[in-house]
């Protein structure tokens, strides 16, 4: 992945290898560890940037603002995970930066704080014909990640009868959250015929930025190949696909 952003072309550029692998508990439930080993960089191009000694009257055109060290940072990272799922449940756990890389470009000891993420969700709802795939499902789903002093809990909520889902999240529950309005309210939709889908998602900010953003929109594409290996449906983690 890699992402470049702003007129000083601030970039993120991550490259990994993950592997997990699927353990049978019993004929209900399944766990799946996994792991991420990744090379992580950022660079930033600080002549293109643009402060505000610049820009005042009788400005040289220079600026007085300390240029960093370095103008790119690269280190290793390592994540580990593990998910636990049944046909109608699914939680679990994963752990960033456990290396805590040291990616800053102004202090060379400053580090990426250790990331604690705990997901799940459940089918509350769940109908269909005997025999043949479930054509209707209601979900809900929470995710919660702790970031040094930093908490954020989201609650989310799903509705699929074939071929339409309807989604809604609420980011940043105020009772968990510092920011007392709560982050954003996410909405999403989607179509699927077959092995092709089409979604559609809107998050709409809520928090203090509400008057300096618009919120902002996605739009995915989605073909799953078919193969000739059959699918075993207690194989399926039951969280929805959009």
């Amino acid at each position: 992945m890699r992402d470049v952003a702003g007129s000083g072309e601030l970039s993120t550029t991550n490259l990994g290898i993950q592997y997990s692998y699927d353990i049978k508990i019993n004929n209900w439930w399944h766990i799946r560890p996994g792991v991420q080993l990744a090379f992580t960089q950022t660079g930033l191009d600080f002549q293109k940037l643009i402060w505000n000694d610049q820009i005042s009257p009788g400005s040289t055109g220079s600026t007085s603002i300390e240029q960093p060290p370095l103008t790119s940072k690269a280190d290793i990272d390592f994540t580990a995970s593990v998910l636990a799922y049944s046909d109608q449940h699914w939680i679990g756990l994963t752990v960033d930066h456990l290396l805590k890389p040291k990616n800053s470009l102004w202090d060379t000891e400053a580090f990426v704080p250790i990331k604690v993420s705990v997901f799940g969700g459940t089918q509350v709802i769940r109908r269909g014909r005997l025999l043949s795939p479930i054509d209707e499902t209601l979900s809900i789903a929470f995710l919660f990640r702790n970031q040094y002093f930093i908490n954020q809990l989201d609650l989310g909520m799903y509705w699929f009868k074939e071929p339409l889902v309807l989604g809604f999240w609420y980011r940043g529950i105020p009772l968990i959250n510092e920011e007392s309005r709560g982050d954003a309210v996410a909405l999403l939709a989607g179509y699927k015929i077959d092995n092709f889908s089409v979604g559609y998602s809107y998050d709409f900010t809520i928090s203090r930025l509400l008057a300096s953003t618009g919120g902002s929109h996605e739009i995915s594409l989605t073909y799953e190949f078919k193969t000739t290996r059959k699918k075993q449906r207690h194989h399926m983690i039951p969280c929805p696909e959009f």
